[in-house]
């Protein structure tokens, strides 16, 4: 996309170098279906990255150096990529204070804390919301979450991918909306 940038122009951008480079292990797998499709995000010196099953790592913007991980321990025999996160920043008062949700491929939404990847206890069910309630009786496979978290107006907005024309009753696809402190 475009970006109304000057301090990179295509006269000079053949003299960038790397800054750095970091290892999270948490690596994409190709033969298990696992790709590494992320955005990271960047927030106030910190970028955050997510791997191919729903793991986070917070990385120092400047140093690479990895400040702390979270692993959802999600599993999956089908989707298996996290395209982006999303940051929210809650009003004062809020007990978790800013966060990084996350949807993983075994269909939770998950609010993790900026400050140390451990989960917000008061969001959902002790950082997890299980998107499955709502979606009927159905296999495993039927929904995934193939686009990341977008955060509106105080809400976190999903869409989610459905298996669809293999059998009879599958679940329809949908958007939802969860509050986003409280999710």
């Amino acid at each position: 996309r475009y970006a109304p940038l000057d301090q990179i122009t295509p006269e000079n951008v053949d003299s960038l170098e790397v800054a750095w480079t970091t290892r999270t292990a948490f690596p994409a797998d190709q033969s298990k279906h696992m790709q590494d499709q992320t955005v990271p995000l960047y927030i106030d010196g910190t970028m955050y990255h997510c791997g191919p099953v729903g793991q986070v790592t917070a990385l120092d913007g400047t140093t690479g150096k990895i400040k702390w991980q979270f692993d959802p321990a999600a599993k999956s025999d089908d989707w298996k990529r996290c395209r982006s996160l999303a940051y929210v920043a809650p009003g004062e008062g809020d007990a978790c204070g800013p966060r990084i949700v996350l949807t993983t491929v075994d269909a939770r939404l998950i609010a993790i804390r900026t400050s140390d990847g451990k989960p917000c206890p008061s969001f959902g069910n002790n950082g997890t919301v299980d998107l499955w309630v709502g979606m009927g009786d159905a296999d495993a496979k039927y929904l995934t979450n193939s686009s990341g978290p977008i955060v509106s107006r105080g809400k976190i907005v999903l869409g989610g991918r459905v298996v669809d024309n293999v059998t009879e009753g599958e679940p329809s696809g949908v958007i939802r909306a969860y509050d986003a402190v409280t999710g």
